[in-house]
């Protein structure tokens, strides 16, 4: 099981990454010279800086949905809290929901006719998007084994992307979190030119584009500007790269100033840890039913 502060680093990486890219979030790739290095009010959305959009709305969502069903994981719930948010605003940064991909729209939408059926992820490749990697922390923290990660993280994955790509890197990225470490499995180039990395919203792009700047970054800090400056997809390409620093590096690695400038840090930060306590309790808890078990 991860150490505390490399779960509290995904968690609040995240919406860091994601908070901090909404202000490039469909803006071209930026020159070097030329890079945002802070929090900035977005052009796109009704946010101040600091605050974040979609990606850790959803996040959030779905660190609820577990925490209050003491570490289970309920898709129904899921959903159910993706709907509270879609209509309501409730995980929002303010008081409404400003921005949610099509993709997840369509599915929340459409539980609301099937609401017996959580996984209305659409199977088509054209839905191929990186909304499941975008919010995928709170159930690897929660987890105790890689194969329970890697379950947890295919089941959110299905709720809104259903595509074989889209469990495909879902899965890949459970273990990647689950172990903060990279995994060779789906060859991405480090060592590409930056012009050539693609930021788009393609599961496919956004993962290697947050992986690159992961690669290239010397620390958090670098990994999150590198990520963010590639534009495009900005938010959710710096959210994804925020999960991968943050557990790497942890959240003691993290500069101050990114998580004083963080909208609700601390509450972010308490989710992280209420998750993480919630996997320990439970993976002790299974320890004590083996020991009776073998008498």
């Amino acid at each position: 099981m991860m150490r505390k502060q490399n779960a509290i680093g995904m968690m609040v990486g995240l919406a860091i990454g994601d908070a901090m890219g909404s202000a490039l979030e469909f803006m071209p790739m930026r020159d070097r010279g030329n890079f945002i290095t802070d929090y900035q009010k977005s052009p796109t959305f009704p946010i101040a800086a600091g605050q974040w959009t979609d990606d850790t709305s959803m996040a959030l969502a779905l660190a609820d949905s577990i925490i209050e069903n003491d570490g289970e994981w309920t898709p129904l719930a899921a959903m159910q809290n993706f709907l509270d948010w879609y209509q309501a605003g409730r995980f929002s940064a303010i008081d409404h929901c400003f921005d949610i991909g099509n993709t997840c729209r369509t599915s929340i939408e459409n539980w609301m006719l099937d609401p017996a059926n959580p996984f209305q992820g659409s199977t088509d490749s054209n839905t191929s998007g990186n909304g499941a990697l975008m919010r995928m922390a709170p159930v690897i923290i929660s987890s105790c084994t890689l194969q329970e990660a890697r379950l947890r993280a295919e089941e959110q994955t299905l709720l809104t992307h259903g595509s074989s790509e889209c469990i495909k890197y879902s899965r890949a990225f459970a273990y990647e979190l689950f172990y903060y470490r990279y995994a060779p499995t789906l060859e991405v180039d480090f060592k590409i030119p930056r012009e050539h990395v693609r930021p788009t919203g393609y599961v496919k792009d956004s993962y290697e584009a947050a992986w690159w700047a992961v690669k290239n970054g010397k620390d958090f800090e670098s990994a999150i500007i590198k990520a963010i400056n590639l534009g495009g997809d900005a938010d959710t390409i710096g959210a994804i790269a925020g999960q991968i620093a943050g557990a790497l590096y942890g959240a003691d690695n993290i500069p101050d100033w990114m998580k004083n400038g963080l909208y609700e840090y601390k509450m972010i930060e308490d989710t992280a840890i209420k998750l993480f306590n919630i996997a320990r309790k439970r993976q002790k808890n299974e320890r004590e039913i083996r020991k009776q078990q073998l008498g």
